[in-house]
């Protein structure tokens, strides 16, 4: 199984975008149902940055939807906080390495468009064991916020740090920028 990455830039990007989310909306949040989905997709369309990902029969498999924000975690094109909404893959393809391919596919994207980025951000429920479990490996718990579903837990770790995780250090530069 192989799987290519392209960012959703057309038309029929967005379109293919939102019928895999509203299809595959239980695996982004397992209480979300059609309405949730809707207005998730028209809260997000206008500023949404999004890393299709297709399988070898270019059937899309998966997606990384994420923003720029500033310290409040509001939309800021120029911030220099990169918040990661969601990174789904279909079942047949929710294996570990797909996911680090992924993960590593989307901070090289981030890295190539935003200059400025200097930290990441991830939410996840707080009773989401699974999730919780997954993101402390590279990030830390730095705030709670009220989710859609009850109180969510928000991760933070540097963006040079991530890409240390990642080993894709060389991607930084002494200042922590990307220089690609």
């Amino acid at each position: 199984m192989t799987v290519h990455y392209r960012k959703c830039k057309t038309p029929e990007d967005f379109a293919a975008y939102s019928v895999y989310f509203i299809r595959n909306r239980k695996a982004f949040n397992p209480r979300y149902g059609l309405n949730d989905a809707l207005s998730h997709l028209l809260g997000y369309v206008d500023h949404a940055q999004i890393l299709l990902v297709y399988n070898a029969d270019e059937r899309l498999v998966g997606y990384g939807h994420y923003d720029y924000v500033d310290e409040d975690l509001t939309f800021d094109l120029q911030g220099d906080t990169v918040f990661i909404h969601a990174a789904i893959l279909s079942p047949d393809y929710r294996r570990g390495r797909f996911f680090y391919e992924g993960l590593i596919r989307l901070f090289q994207l981030i890295a190539e468009e935003a200059h400025n980025v200097q930290h990441v951000r991830f939410a996840a429920e707080a009773d989401h064991r699974y999730l919780n479990r997954l993101y402390s490996k590279f990030a830390a718990v730095v705030g709670q916020r009220e989710g859609l579903h009850g109180m969510d837990n928000i991760y933070g770790v540097s963006f040079k740090e991530m890409l240390r995780y990642l080993r894709l250090e060389e991607m930084t530069s002494i200042e922590g920028h990307a220089n690609i």
